[in-house]
């Protein structure tokens, strides 16, 4: 696998743009479960790439790795936060980005991202995330708040 991987990466730093050694490095990496050195590959992956439908791919899946493989929410929650300036109705990264709040116990900033899904998604799933923002409002004491969402 190493010696795979460095052939992978060596490839790489000679052809940054080489979207194969790219998607062979990061399957290598993710296949040995070195999510680590995963991420730093899509974060210089990133820095070379324009805003762009692939980019907005990239940067989805940075985050979740970062939340759900590494434990990283503050970072997780920034590349939700650009990902939502170019598509604000993202609904992973709305969703991921919820949860990043509610375990941070972020209760105004997890009522509104929970208010923006209720607007955003399917009329029959709508009154669960209203009701996630009532929570939320509750849960900081906003009684009156709660009540209106």
């Amino acid at each position: 696998m190493e010696d795979r991987t460095l052939a992978h990466r060596r490839r790489l730093e000679s052809f940054p743009a080489d979207r194969d050694a790219f998607e062979a490095l990061a399957a290598a990496l993710a296949e040995a479960e070195q999510w680590g050195e995963w991420a730093r590959l899509y974060e210089e992956r990133l820095a070379l790439m324009r805003d762009t439908d692939d980019a907005e791919a990239l940067r989805w899946a940075l985050a979740a790795c970062y939340l759900d493989r590494l434990d990283a929410p503050a970072k997780a929650e920034g590349h939700l936060r650009l990902l939502l300036a170019r598509s604000p109705r993202h609904r992973e990264a709305l969703e991921a980005l919820h949860r990043v709040y509610a375990s941070e116990e972020r209760w105004p900033e997890a009522a509104r991202v929970a208010a923006r899904l209720a607007e955003s998604v399917p009329a029959e799933e709508a009154s669960a995330w209203w009701l996630r923002s009532a929570e939320a409002h509750a849960r900081q004491g906003e009684a009156e708040a709660a009540i209106e969402a």
